[in-house]
C-alpha cells in the first residue's frame, strides 16, 4: 500500500493529473453495473447490499485472520486503495491526448477478484434468491438501452451507404442522460469499407500503432481540430471537403440526417437523448 501510495504521488506531482469524487464509488466496484443512465444507480446499491451479506457470511466462516491472511482478499484491499490514490487522468508528454477512465477500467479486474473472494461464502437460500430479480433488471435495462443505441447506428448505415470511401464524415451527438459517451466510436464501425470517420482520435493521439504526423485526407490531426468537431464551433475549411455531418433532423425528435458542409459553415453539437430515462 505504501509503494502504491508512492506511485500515486509520483504520477500528480510529475504530471497534470485528474481524479474525481466518484472514485469512491469505484473503489467499491458495483459501477460496474452503472453502465448507462442513473437508472442503473438502483442495481448498483442493490448489488452492494448483497455483496455486503456475502461479506459478511466469508469473514463469519473464515474469521478474522483467515479473511486477512486471504490472498484475493488482499488483492481486493489493493486494488480498492489503488482506485482511490490514483488519478483517472494523466497528461502524458509524449501523446496528445490525455490517458483517460485509468480508475473505471482498474474496477474491471478488481470486480472479477471481489466476485472470486466472495465466491467462497455459503449465503442462504433467500440471499442466493435475491440475485435473481436484480440480474433480471439489470440485464432488461441493459437490453433496452443497447437495442436504443443500435437502431442509432442502424440511421447512421443507412445515411452513409451511398458515400464514398473519400468522403469525410463526423457527428458531434451527445446523450446527456448517459454516464458515457455511447456515440463517441459509432462512425468508427459504420464508417469501415464505406467512408471516412474524419474525427477518429486515435491516429492524432501518437497513443496507437496508426499515427497521423501531418495533414492528410482521412482524419483530423489537431486536438483543437478533434475538439471543436465534437463539441461545436468548428470553421469548416476548404482542405476538409467532402465534409459530411450526420445530425438531428428535428431537434424534437431522434431521427438522424446527413449534411453535406460548406467551407466556411460553423458546425454545431447536439443532444441526442437515445437512452431512455426507464424503458
Amino acid at each position: 500500500m505504501c509503494g502504491i501510495a508512492g506511485m500515486g504521488h509520483w504520477l500528480t506531482t510529475r504530471y497534470p493529473t485528474y481524479s474525481t469524487s466518484l472514485q469512491a464509488l469505484e473503489a467499491s466496484a458495483i459501477d460496474q453495473v452503472w453502465v448507462f443512465g442513473l437508472k442503473y444507480l438502483g442495481v448498483s446499491i442493490g448489488l452492494a447490499f448483497l455483496w455486503g451479506f456475502l461479506l459478511l457470511g466469508v469473514s463469519h466462516r473464515k474469521g478474522f485472520i483467515g479473511t486477512a491472511s486471504d490472498v484475493l482478499f488482499q488483492l481486493c484491499i489493493l486494488m480498492a486503495f489503488g482506485i482511490l490514490v490514483f488519478p483517472t487522468r494523466i497528461e502524458l508528454p509524449q501523446y496528445r491526448m490525455a490517458l483517460t477512465f485509468i480508475s473505471e477500467r482498474m474496477t474491471l479486474p478488481y470486480a472479477v477478484f471481489l466476485c472470486a473472494f466472495l465466491a467462497a461464502a455459503d449465503p442462504p437460500k433467500w440471499l442466493k434468491i435475491a440475485f435473481v430479480p436484480l440480474a433480471a433488471v439489470y440485464f432488461f435495462l441493459l437490453y433496452v438501452d443497447t437495442r436504443a443505441m443500435n437502431r442509432v447506428e442502424q440511421q447512421m448505415e443507412t445515411l452513409t451507404a451511398r458515400l464514398s470511401t473519400s468522403d469525410r464524415v463526423f457527428s458531434a451527438l451527445t446523450d446527456p442522460l448517459s454516464r458515457v459517451a455511447p456515440f463517441a466510436h459509432n462512425l468508427d464501425r459504420v464508417c469501415l469499407g464505406r467512408c471516412l470517420s474524419y474525427t477518429n482520435y486515435e491516429p492524432f493521439s501518437q497513443a496507437f500503432r496508426v499515427r497521423a504526423v501531418g495533414p492528410n485526407p482521412f482524419v483530423v490531426t489537431s486536438p483543437v481540430d478533434y475538439g471543436a468537431l465534437n463539441d461545436g464551433g468548428y470553421v469548416v475549411k476548404s482542405g476538409d471537403l467532402p465534409l459530411y455531418q450526420i445530425t438531428l433532423c428535428d431537434a424534437r425528435k431522434q431521427d438522424l440526417c446527413l449534411r453535406r458542409l460548406e467551407a466556411g459553415e460553423v458546425t454545431r453539437s447536439e443532444q441526442l437523448s437515445a437512452v431512455p430515462i426507464l424503458w
